[in-house]
């Protein structure tokens, strides 16, 4: 939850991360499961042949949304009188509810088939683990960094 003064060019290349994590995590979808989910999935349309134009479209708009989410509840500029643990609750469960939204708006999956949202609760779940760990591990090594900065700084004293 750095507090940076971001420029344009920064929120976009946050977009742009986004964006490719998602692409790149359909694109091993589409090449180890594409065919058998190309009947229950409109996400995986082209089979193992790649991702359409509107499936790449609607992941841009919810890399958008996701960043909008992360200026929204990660940063202190906006929300500043709740904790960093509910900052975080709140902006998972807006992004829970975003991808609920967009598959059953953009037909990512059939919202009659439990065994569907099993495997999006499963995968949403899966993803924020990685998420989550990776962001913890991140932490820790700025930490790292500072209180070896802190310490050049006191030698120098």
């Amino acid at each position: 939850m750095k507090e940076d003064n971001k420029t344009i060019i920064d929120y976009i290349g946050q977009i742009f991360a986004n964006f490719g994590v998602m692409i790149l995590i359909l694109m091993a979808l589409s090449f180890i499961v594409g065919d058998q989910a190309k009947p229950y999935s409109r996400l995986f349309a082209m089979a193992d042949q790649g991702l359409s134009f509107e499936t790449l479209s609607q992941l841009l708009l919810l890399a958008v949304i996701i960043s909008l989410g992360e200026i929204l509840f990660l940063t202190v500029k906006w929300i500043k009188n709740l904790s960093v643990a509910v900052r975080i609750i709140c902006f998972l469960l807006m992004i829970f509810i975003t991808v609920v939204i967009f598959s059953i708006v953009f037909s990512w999956f059939s919202v009659k088939d439990i065994r569907a949202w099993i495997g999006f609760l499963l995968s949403f779940s899966i993803c924020t683990a990685i998420s989550t760990a990776i962001a913890a591990l991140n932490e820790k090594m700025e930490n790292k960094k500072m209180e070896e900065a802190l310490k050049r700084f006191h030698k120098k004293r």
